[in-house]
């Protein structure tokens, strides 16, 4: 809207016939609009990755939004909009939920939600950044474990952190190499942060992707992405009973005490602070080639509702694997 006033009461034309006697600045009306959106570009940047995530841990957001939303079937269907049609949200959380979406929705950062209390922990919330990166549609990711980004030359060592990390409830901080839509890779420096709510239960997950570029922007990049991590809630207050198993978060005592930008660059650099993992390889298709799995899903019309998380032939390949290659390891 600003930009349309500035070319509408800017006109060019006047800028650049105008000579130093006339006293107009000598610069065009066009070279004006490019610094006011310039300056307009930076000033979101600060809104969405500074004062929004302050805004949504604040007692204030969860009323605002309400107000805004109001109570009427037709507001709020809009914002269920931002969520997988198929995920029944917890009622004890429902506002935290919206909120969040509704916040995290427009940030130019990659953010997903994901469900830890349903099998297969899916994303039920991507944002519009996510689909930018990841090439794929928002009804195409919903509803789906991320693992559909990793393919053949993702890192096993990787993959190995955010299972452990994701058991354990504690925050992941790992590079790992992802797939878009396309094919093409791209480095991912990925944050999980557990969410538990004020029973002990283990209720989300909320995952920030940081593709990896390799410029002179990347400094100021990773402290911004420094800034929202630290604002992101890891607790979440709810009035209801424990609806599941209490969890208890088993943080390292490395991983407590080490910083969180030591932690990022400790990442970005190929190492993950915490425990080491002891990497088991298990040679099936099944752990390589999930990206190839998604796009004939897609191809096909599959929806995540129409097969189970791992079909049963799948699941025993996997066990059997699994059990051959735990009597090869020497603990």
């Amino acid at each position: 809207m600003a930009l349309t006033c500035c070319k509408k009461y800017i006109d060019e034309s006047d800028y650049e016939s105008a000579g130093p006697e006339g006293g107009t600045p000598s610069r065009s009306g066009a070279d004006a609009i490019a610094a006011f959106r310039s300056f307009a570009e930076q000033m979101v940047s600060v809104l969405a990755l500074e004062s929004f995530p302050k805004f949504v841990q604040s007692k204030a957001c969860l009323p605002l939004v309400q107000q805004l939303l109001g109570n009427s079937g037709d507001q709020m269907h809009a914002a269920s909009e931002l969520l997988w049609p198929e995920y029944k949200v917890p009622e004890d959380c429902a506002g935290w939920v919206n909120s969040f979406a509704s916040v995290a929705s427009s940030l130019p950062a990659c953010i997903v939600l994901s469900d830890m209390s349903m099998p297969g922990n899916p994303m039920f919330f991507v944002n519009d950044e996510f689909c930018r990166v990841t090439e794929y549609a928002k009804h195409e990711a919903q509803g789906r474990n991320c693992r559909f980004l990793q393919g053949p030359k993702t890192e096993p060592q990787s993959v190995a952190v955010i299972q452990d990390t994701l058991r354990r409830g504690v925050d992941c901080h790992v590079k790992i190499l992802n797939y878009r839509k396309s094919g093409e890779t791209f480095e991912n420096l990925l944050t999980m942060r557990p969410v538990h709510d004020s029973n002990g239960v283990y209720r989300f997950c909320i995952g920030v992707q940081f593709e990896v570029t390799r410029d002179m922007h990347l400094k100021s990049r990773l402290a911004k992405l420094d800034k929202l991590i630290k604002l992101l809630p890891a607790k979440l207050d709810v009035e209801s009973k424990a609806v599941g198993a209490v969890h208890k978060r088993e943080e390292a005592q490395d991983e407590a005490s080490t910083a969180l930008e030591t932690k990022l660059q400790s990442a970005l650099g190929g190492a993950t602070v915490g425990p080491t993992q002891q990497l088991i390889q298990q040679d099936t298709s099944y752990a390589t080639n999930h990206h190839a799995e998604m796009l004939a899903d897609i191809q096909a019309g599959r929806k995540v509702t129409d097969k189970p998380a791992v079909e049963p032939s799948e699941f025993g390949a996997m066990v059997s694997s699994l059990e051959q290659n735990l009597k090869a390891q020497k603990f």
